[in-house]
């Protein structure tokens, strides 16, 4: 942290716990900024700050810690809890991390650049990395599309490669239209299992099952079969009268 860095909130739950830290970082020569309540927050308005540190001994730790995590203004930056008997992220809970109350400027130091890092940030001498426009939160589900080779192909299942892994038990959507136009509609694809492709192939191979199909699409996946089987006959009568 050095001068030019985002100041730090500090959310005061006692005289003490907020004097102690600003001693620290006065000493570090770090700017700082105390509040009480998150009504202080809303009236300084849209300013950059590097983190908040936050007392895990004070009253009704779990719901005012729900209520900071909601808060427009800290949604982006880290919180770290202090005073905690563990090290560490906060199991289950993304942005907060935990550690026992720093001594030194030096230990508070390492614990901003840790979680500074943790969420993207070059370093701790840098402000979070920010976008232009103001984001808006709402942590609902999207989808992406990436490229994927099927490798094999049954009724039942497939085996593809592509760039990336995926863990077991997350279902994708698989298109077959490249096998048989007729398969319009893509199929629901559970990952089984995943690991890295053998050399010198790159990427990663992924077995899985369909999953959620119908009477109809069940006879479009045989009719598939018989047309990736009669294409890979001719494919190898080819080359034997090459």
């Amino acid at each position: 942290m050095f001068p030019n860095a985002a100041p730090i909130l500090i959310w005061s739950s006692s005289d003490g716990f907020a004097a102690g830290l600003a001693q620290i970082l006065r000493l570090g020569g770090a700017r700082y900024v105390v509040f009480t309540s998150l009504n202080d927050l809303d009236n300084w308005g849209q300013r950059q700050w590097l983190c908040v540190l936050m007392d895990a001994r004070r009253q009704n730790f779990a719901q005012a810690l729900t209520d900071l995590r909601l808060h427009q203004i800290v949604r982006e930056i880290p919180i770290i809890v202090l005073g905690a008997d563990a090290r560490g992220e906060m199991p289950g809970v993304q942005n907060v991390a935990l550690a026992p109350m720093p001594l030194n400027f030096p230990e508070l130091n390492l614990l901003v650049s840790a979680s500074l890092q943790r969420r993207g940030a070059e370093g701790a001498n840098t402000q979070l990395i920010r976008r232009a426009a103001y984001r808006h939160y709402c942590n609902e589900p999207s989808r992406f599309e990436a490229p994927m080779t099927i490798v094999d192909i049954s009724e039942g299942g497939a085996q593809v490669e592509c760039a990336f892994s995926l863990p077991k038990g997350v279902v994708i959507k698989l298109s077959l239209t490249a096998l048989n136009p007729e398969m319009k509609n893509p199929l629901s694809f559970e990952v089984v299992d995943s690991g890295p492709c053998l050399p010198p192939s790159t990427g990663f191979r992924m077995n899985g099952k369909f999953v959620d199909v119908d009477g109809e699409m069940q006879r479009l996946l045989r009719r598939t079969m018989v047309k990736v089987q009669v294409a890979h006959v001719r494919k190898v009568s080819d080359l034997i009268h090459k």
